[in-house]
């Protein structure tokens, strides 16, 4: 099976989705952190999809193809739930297994504790619970860890640190990790041309502006 491609409508917004397999599957939603896209979740689609699954690992709001409010408060961890929800009824469904990574991630803890009914399963990849990471952020070395943050809710700053040397910055966190070629650099050549697009990397660092206080955790 290969996932195509559909765009969605939910919360408001369009959605650019990869979708694979039966249409009659248990819902799956996969939910990419930052700097990424769909595709990050390329390989679990096929899998899931292989194993009867219907996988939908959809642009969040503000990434690749999907729509991008331009406000900050727009990607208010609220907003961004109520894009899972809206997603899982656009696929006619009441529930689904939930999955993420990074911001993705937080967007599944948020959205398993406000929509229970609604969670069949969660998964979440490289970010604890929301309670936890706030009482780590008072940690020291959890604070030297997290000084990228600071450098994030700087509007205009970070962007042009990111994007500068054709940006070298971005490409560097792609790398990040005991396996610093696990990505292949087609795909970290794709997400650095969508992050490049007017307004995209903008968006994506909305989520840390929108969110997060510095050395205190959720606003």
């Amino acid at each position: 099976m290969t996932a195509s491609q559909h765009m969605v409508q939910a919360n408001g917004l369009r959605f650019r989705t990869m979708v694979d397999g039966p249409a009659q599957g248990e819902l799956a939603i996969l939910l990419h952190g930052f700097p990424e896209g769909a595709e990050s979740w390329s390989k679990q689609v096929e899998a899931l999809a292989q194993a009867g699954a219907l996988a939908v690992a959809p642009d969040l709001r503000g990434y690749g193809l999907s729509d991008a409010p331009g406000a900050v408060e727009d990607y208010a961890i609220a907003n961004l739930v109520e894009d899972v929800v809206g997603m899982i009824k656009a696929f006619g469904r009441d529930s689904a297994h939930v999955a993420g990574h990074d911001w993705g991630a937080i967007v599944a803890w948020f959205f398993a504790g406000r929509h229970p009914e609604m969670t069949e399963s969660l998964t979440v990849l490289s970010v604890g619970h929301p309670a936890a990471m706030v009482a780590a952020a008072r940690d020291d070395d959890q604070k030297a860890r997290s000084q990228y943050v600071g450098l994030f809710l700087m509007e205009g700053k970070a962007e042009a640190v990111l994007a500068d040397d054709d940006y070298r910055r971005l490409r560097a966190m792609y790398s990040i990790g005991p396996n610093p070629d696990a990505m292949p650099r087609a795909m970290v050549e794709h997400f650095v041309r969508s992050m490049s697009r007017p307004g995209r990397l903008t968006a994506g660092l909305n989520y840390y502006r929108a969110n997060l206080v510095p050395g205190t955790g959720w606003s």
